[in-house]
């Protein structure tokens, strides 16, 4: 089973994202997207889709930045939101591809 993942920015692929949500009994989420993520990504948002071998989209991870004090410290941390997998991929061994999400989330944090 082939499965690719990229970071993008959300609305570009917004009907692709929401046809994903309503395949899998979430009538809610097309509303949602329309009043939460042109903010989000105006102020970072940022998402990733997977595509199956034949290019269709088949996941999506939003990750949005949240701004608060730590400490003395102001920092920023990501909040992952509106996860979604077709499917006939909610398997153990495609979820190992969001492992390059992971890392990049760390090296961001780490960042700075």
């Amino acid at each position: 089973m082939s499965f690719t993942i990229a970071a993008v920015d959300a609305l570009p692929y917004e009907r692709e994202i929401k046809q994903l949500f309503l395949a899998h009994e979430r009538p809610e989420f097309p509303d949602f997207f329309d009043r939460t993520y042109p903010a989000a990504v105006a102020q970072g948002a940022r998402s990733w889709v997977g595509r199956d071998a034949t290019g269709r989209l088949v996941m999506h991870i939003a990750c949005v930045p949240r701004r608060f004090r730590f400490g003395t410290r102001d920092v920023v941390g990501g909040l992952l939101v509106n996860l979604m997998v077709a499917s006939e991929h909610r398997t153990f061994f495609p979820a190992l591809a969001l492992g390059p999400i992971v890392e990049h989330l760390q090296m961001l944090a780490m960042a700075r």
